[in-house]
């Protein structure tokens, strides 16, 4: 019920009861012969009714916060869920933006002129890439944990899940440690490769699978349940 109708309603009870209760109250000062029934009666019921008034006012503000905390609650929920989907959808982007230079640098890895300048550049770029996609990864991660503190029903969206694309995501990646090895073994283009696979198809599609359409059913939910 909304909080008009609630009012609305408080107010047409509290109407009625006074009526009621006029009446009957003037009757008993009317059978108690007093010579200014009405008048007494309207007086007791002037102080009675003050302090019902106090209560209902007291019962409205209540209302009218808890309906005020509900919306806001409301807004909270699907602000972190456009929040959730924004970054989503800026990740797709930013690993179809960058298909092209991967495309390139494996390519350019596997030639027998790729040197160790262009290997330092290459990986230099990748690392900015993927810290850009590991810093909207973990902001999703963030968003959806709170988001859960704040529904009360099983949200179809997992952070988990995610955090296990982040570390396979790292695992693919050229690691600080083997930095040179990858170079001096020839199998730059390899691993380049891997990360190129794992990133456009799997995590491309696990963004979309897992997490667009996951917060277009969590939003229905949030919906429902504020009905």
């Amino acid at each position: 019920m909304k909080v008009k109708e609630i009012i609305v309603n408080i107010v047409a009870v509290i109407l009625i009861v006074m009526f009621f209760i006029t009446m009957f109250v003037f009757i008993l000062f009317h059978y108690a012969n007093s010579a200014t029934a009405l008048k007494d009666s309207l007086t007791t019921l002037g102080s009675f009714f003050s302090g019902i008034a106090t209560l209902t006012t007291a019962y409205v503000a209540f209302i009218l916060y808890s309906d005020w905390r509900f919306a806001k609650k409301f807004d909270i929920q699907l602000s972190y869920l456009n929040r959730i989907q924004d970054n989503a959808i800026k990740l797709r982007s930013i690993i179809h933006s960058h298909r092209y230079f991967f495309l390139e640098s494996i390519y350019r890895s596997k030639s027998d002129s790729f040197n160790f300048k262009e290997y330092s550049k290459l990986t230099l770029d990748l690392q900015h890439i993927h810290g850009d996609i590991i810093y909207y990864s973990e902001n999703i991660v963030c968003d959806i944990e709170n988001l859960s503190s704040l529904v009360n029903f099983q949200l179809d969206l997992d952070g988990g899940d995610v955090l296990s694309k982040i570390n396979e995501l790292d695992a693919v990646n050229i690691q600080e440690e083997e930095f040179y090895s990858v170079f001096e073994g020839g199998y730059c283009f390899k691993k380049i490769e891997n990360y190129y696979n794992f990133l456009t198809y799997d995590y491309h599609d696990f963004l979309y699978s897992k997490i667009i359409k996951s917060c277009v059913i969590s939003s229905s939910l949030i919906l429902f349940a504020k009905k």
